[in-house]
Parts: structure tokens; sequence; C-alpha cells
């Protein structure tokens, strides 16, 4: 009953059921259910994210969260099932654009949430991430310093000293998943 909620067109309805299922939930039906969601809002975050009225606007704020607390939620279940989910989703972020920033706003959420599981297949979704923030268009800065950031403090907490920020920081990255 709850995953029928979560296609509440209210994104307060959205964080309201998400919160119920982030934890003591069957497993089964958590993982479908927020897996889909987390799908969903990423579209629509891709989709609204270019329109200049104060509506889209909003909504893309609202949505955001929505994102991350979806991304954590499904994380709380330490499944493989939510790391192939996850993973997924963050291969279907885009770089950015001129019009489209989405990934800048939406990246670090579900590397959070990725790098919370702390599984091998959850590190490398998140690395191989960053090759599509490589160019130097000005548009893909945000969204690679921000993935960087949270790769840099998942580093720290696994006690390996994270690489610098450079121009080369996607290799850099690879080359400390390698070590």
């Amino acid at each position: 009953a709850l995953g029928r909620t979560l296609e509440d067109e209210d994104l307060e309805v959205q964080s309201a059921v998400v919160a119920q299922l982030s934890w003591g939930r069957d497993v089964e039906t958590v993982l479908d259910a927020l897996g889909a969601h987390v799908e969903v809002v990423r579209k629509e975050v891709e989709r609204r994210i270019s329109r200049p009225d104060e509506e889209s606007k909003s909504y893309v704020n609202r949505a955001t969260r929505l994102f991350g607390d979806t991304c954590k939620a499904l994380a709380n279940y330490r499944d493989d099932r939510a790391v192939e989910s996850l993973a997924s989703i963050i291969q279907r972020l885009r770089a950015n654009t001129e019009d489209n920033n989405a990934s800048a706003r939406l990246v670090g959420r579900i590397a959070e949430a990725l790098l919370d599981l702390g599984t091998h297949d959850a590190v490398q979704a998140c690395i191989r991430q960053t090759q599509t923030y490589t160019e130097v268009d000005g548009y893909q800065e945000v969204a690679a310093k921000e993935l960087h950031r949270v790769l840099a403090i998942f580093a720290t907490r696994v006690g390996k000293a994270p690489p610098d920020f450079s121009q080369t920081w996607s290799v850099s990255w690879d080359n400390w998943f390698e070590e």
C-alpha cells in the first residue's frame, strides 16, 4: 500500500512515504518500490530543470531533496539489489549542459548512498561516473567537485588518502581504486 502512495503527485506525501519505507519493511517490496521511485524522481528533475517558471524551479529544489532521501532510504537496506539499483541510476546521470545541471544536483546525493553501502560494485560505480565530468567546458566542474568531495570523504573513512582534485581527477580516482 505504501509503495503505491509513492505515485502521489504531492512531493510531501512522497517524502513521508519514503521516510516510512526507510526501515523495517519487507526488503523485496521496498527495494522494488524505492528503486523505481528514485528513477522516476531523477527523470522528472531532468525534465523540469531547464524550465524557467517558478513552479518548476520549486519542484526541482524539493525533488532534489526527495531524490537524496530516497537514495539514502534504499541504501538502508544493505542488499546487492540496492547497489544494483543505485549504480544503474548513477550511470544514467548525463553530463551537465548550459540548460541542464541535474547531474550537479543529484550526483553527490546518490554517490553518498552508494558509498554508504561500501561494496566494491558501489565504489566502482561512483568512480566510473567521474568519467562523465571530465570535459573542461565549464558545465561539469560543479558535479565533478561534488563527486570528488563525496569520494574523498569515503576514502578518508576507509583510511586511504584520496587523490587531489585536478584536471586528471578521473584517472587519479581510477588509480586509487585499483590500488
